[in-house]
């Protein structure tokens, strides 16, 4: 099972591994160590061990500073750095002796990363502290041997269950697929899968050899268009084009409804059952109409917009029907679910390809074309009367200013940029719909447009190219606030987008002591607003110096919380359930107005 890393990327290549020790490559370098596992300290034989050269990124030095010395119980000499691999490792791989030793010789001086796997115990890294997490690399200068290199393997765990249909026979061919949830930058949650796997004839499922963790676990077919089951039908005798009901344990449809399953080291979770019903493909039918001419379009484009467990965005077209005359318009063999319909102008009918006889529309769509969006749920019954009304993007004006001042009063003031985000990101989908709205730069005045914004919700932000020392204030749209709550957009400007900065941001510095009451150098702060924890564009993060220390600059006036990790996996800090579980570790902060306060942390270990 893949785990992404923050701070280090590997790039692994199958090698055929040498018992123990690794064949001469030319240097003067060594690494060797041992691997046990976790817990008890055995010796561990077999376990594949692989040394990858790396190379530093060119943006390392300005996205996170390397650590040097005894970091977190490492040895002195290794420095947490951001790396990349252009090529394959040439350094073979070596398995663990019958002492649970592994040698590393000849090497030349560089960056390298050590990986350690081992069938039933989770993936490894040098360095990793918590699954997710950054690695440690390596620097080794020419003649130097670095010995007692220990990697502790956690037992992985195991989970297993049976899948019923509504009539609580065993469901043969169910996709079943495990989920971890995962945070982009903006907040947003998606699900990485961790693992896969279909049931046999009994409704059996096994997930096997699972990273410790808290996951979710999803039966059914994914989400977008009906592919069926017979691509992976592991028996001819059995029924093809099946599609079933997407469900999320413990058997609800939902995701915001699902039960966590918390996977410990060694864990065996049987008894992982729910009802997965067959579901059957429906119909979307409804009317187009042009609203400059209150006519259906000669042409247009039809698609639904669907939403991945990935957190991606899609779009598809099955079966579809248009009449120009009437503008009445059919959408065949949708699976249920949550969907956008869309509609988008064309000069021309919209040209039409795929497998299966499934059409997937290919337009180079325009911000200014006209479009509509309505969002739907697909249940248990075919869906009529959509109504479709397409308007043209619109030019929405807006002002910036600073403090009540013009914000050509700052420097860089022409680098900024506001940007309408769809609240709905799924309505966006790659080459589909509607370009997203086009952000301009400002006037000297403060001015400013923003392109192609059509009728519906959307979020204000980010905005980009904020000095440091400013932050927002306020947002507006006539006379609703529009910082702390969607744009509502009806079609028509009104009187613009207000923008209001300020100055007074204020800077939080501290420092994060360990278990030890020791400064703590490469732990993780997170700022987090303690009351608007939707406003995503307030929490700020920050890494401690080798002294322990840190500082959050530009912070707007507010109440905040200061959370400090040993390690986190990349902005797992907008998990609200994760932030509940450590919140009596935070330290609470009010933040007044160009005020510099400071604060000292204890750091939440990295596996409490």
């Amino acid at each position: 099972m893949r785990r992404s890393l923050i701070a280090l990327v590997l790039l692994l290549t199958p090698q055929i591994p040498t018992r123990g020790q690794q064949p001469a490559t030319g240097g003067s370098a060594s690494v060797e160590g041992v691997v046990t596992r976790a817990g008890t300290g055995e010796l561990l034989a077999g376990a594949l061990v692989t040394l990858s050269r790396v190379m530093t990124s060119a943006s390392s030095g300005v996205t996170s500073p390397v650590l040097s010395g005894a970091i977190g119980g490492l040895p002195p000499g290794s420095s947490i750095v951001s790396v990349f691999a252009d090529t394959p490792p040439s350094i073979p791989s070596v398995t663990t002796d019958t002492d649970g030793r592994f040698v590393f010789e000849n090497l030349d001086a560089g960056l390298y990363s050590l990986q350690v796997l081992r069938d039933g115990y989770a993936r490894q890294s040098y360095g990793q502290r918590v699954a997710g997490g950054p690695s440690t690399a390596i620097r080794l200068v020419a003649g130097q041997s670095m010995k007692n290199v220990a990697i502790a393997l956690v037992p992985a765990g195991n989970v297993a269950g049976v899948i019923r249909g509504a009539d609580g026979r065993p469901q043969a061919g169910v996709p079943i697929q495990l989920l971890r949830a995962t945070y982009n930058a903006s907040g947003q949650r998606a699900f990485h899968v961790e693992g896969s796997a279909r049931t046999n004839d009994r409704g059996e499922y096994r997930l096997y050899w699972l990273t410790p963790g808290r996951y979710y676990l999803s039966a059914g077919t994914a989400p977008g268009p009906n592919k069926g089951s017979s691509t992976s039908a592991g028996n001819p005798n059995e029924v093809p084009d099946r599609s079933f009901a997407l469900t999320y344990y413990p058997g609800v449809r939902d995701a915001r409804a699902a039960g966590l399953i918390d996977v410990n080291a060694g864990a065996e979770l049987d008894g992982i059952d729910f009802i997965v019903p067959v579901q059957q493909l429906l119909r979307i039918r409804g009317r187009v109409t042009d609203s400059s001419t209150g006519q259906p379009p000669p042409a247009v484009g039809l698609s639904l917009a669907y939403r991945t467990l990935a957190g991606n965005s899609g779009a598809f077209s099955a079966g579809e029907k248009y009449n120009a005359k009437t503008g009445e318009f059919e959408l065949r063999n949708v699976p249920p679910g949550s969907y956008l319909v869309q509609a988008l102008a064309l000069d021309q009918p919209a040209s039409k390809d795929g497998a299966d006889g499934q059409a997937l529309v290919r337009i180079a769509a325009l911000a200014t074309r006209p479009n509509a969006r309505v969002p739907i749920e697909v249940s248990n019954a075919d869906v009529d009367g959509v109504l479709l009304t397409l308007t043209a993007g619109v030019a929405v004006p807006g002002r910036i200013t600073v403090d009540g001042m013009p914000v050509s009063t700052i420097p860089g003031w022409d680098r900024i940029r506001v940007q309408l985000k769809p609240a709905l990101e799924s309505a966006f989908g790659p080459g589909m719909q509607p370009a997203a709205p086009i952000p301009q730069a400002p006037r000297a005045d403060g001015g400013f447009t923003i392109a192609g914004v059509s009728p519906g919700e959307f979020l204000v932000g980010p905005i980009t190219g904020l000095p440091s020392g400013f932050s927002i204030k306020e947002a507006r749209f006539g006379q609703a606030d529009v910082l702390n709550q969607p744009l509502r957009f009806p079609g028509v400007p009104g009187s613009g987008l207000e923008i209001v900065l300020s100055s007074r941001a204020s800077q939080l510095d501290g420092t994060v002591l360990d278990a030890r009451s020791s400064p703590a150098a490469g732990a993780r702060l997170v700022l987090v607003p303690d009351l608007q924890r939707n406003r995503t564009d307030l929490y700020k993060t920050a890494l401690s110096d080798s002294s322990g220390r840190f500082v959050f600059r530009s912070v707007p006036p507010g109440d905040y919380r200061v959370f400090g990790w040993e390690a986190l996996e990349s902005y797992a800090y907008f998990d609200q359930d994760l932030l509940r579980r450590v919140d009596s570790q935070s330290v609470a902060v009010r933040i007044s107005e160009s005020a510099a306060s400071s604060v000292t942390v204890s750091m939440i270990p990295a596996n409490p």
